[in-house]
């Protein structure tokens, strides 16, 4: 993955934090930490897609799967397996899927 250096003034006590998380283990350095919270903010402020949302729905109860139309159903599946959305943003093999939804790309 290409990579562009940005410089940036943060606030000392955020970095202490983030120099204890390093210190901690729970990242490898400071750049690690401010790739892994701007990746979050990132996730968290782009609109899911109509995928995402059903998925989101699902997750938090707000969809009665019994009730879902098949032919609707079906719609979404194929958008899934033709679409590439979802693998322009997860990646095209499991591996790549997986180490995006564990946070490591």
């Amino acid at each position: 993955m290409d990579s562009i250096v940005v410089q940036v003034r943060m606030p000392h006590k955020i970095i202490e934090v983030i120099d204890t998380l390093v210190k901690q283990g729970y990242f490898k350095n400071r750049s690690e930490a401010l790739i892994d919270a701007a990746r979050h903010l990132v996730l968290a402020m782009t609109p899911p897609s109509e995928i995402g949302r059903f998925v989101q729905d699902g997750l938090r109860k707000r969809v009665s799967y019994q009730k879902v139309d098949e032919k609707e159903l079906d719609l979404l599946w194929k958008k899934v397996r033709t679409g590439t959305e979802w693998q322009d943003r997860y990646g095209k093999t499991p591996e790549e899927v997986m180490a995006v939804l564990r946070g490591r790309k």
